[in-house]
């Protein structure tokens, strides 16, 4: 049994470290060896990112959810404007409450549960 929060760590979270990081790249204009720092990972990190050989795990079908792409934009930007940390934790546990909340983990719990059927499971949703 994997918990919904063992399944954000090992799947969700590396792919919008991969999404974060692109917009900080993008859309911000910061350079590698910066975002690396904001974001509290290596510049190697950053560059593997970059280039799509970490953290591989698509979020696209999670960021289509218009609250949860507005939670991602609004994480991108305290990580830009250099918000203190408690600001970028809060969007972050946010972000993932929400997903949660929203059902949108569901698939993915499913897969690493390992479980047939997770019909009734209102763990996440309430």
């Amino acid at each position: 049994m994997k918990p919904p929060c063992m399944v954000i760590a090992a799947n969700i979270l590396p792919a919008l470290r991969v999404e974060i990081a692109e917009r900080l790249i993008r859309d911000y204009k910061l350079k590698p060896i910066e975002v690396a720092r904001r974001m509290d990972v290596t510049p190697a990190a950053i560059t593997q990112y970059v280039k799509g050989s970490r953290g591989k795990e698509d979020v696209a079908g999670l960021l289509r959810d218009g609250e949860v792409e507005v939670l991602a934009s609004a994480l991108a930007s305290k990580l830009a404007e250099g918000s203190p940390i408690e600001e970028v934790m809060e969007a972050l546990c946010q972000l993932c409450e929400t997903m949660r909340r929203r059902g949108l983990l569901c698939p993915q719990c499913k897969v690493a549960s390992q479980m047939k059927i997770l019909k009734g499971c209102t763990f996440c949703t309430g």
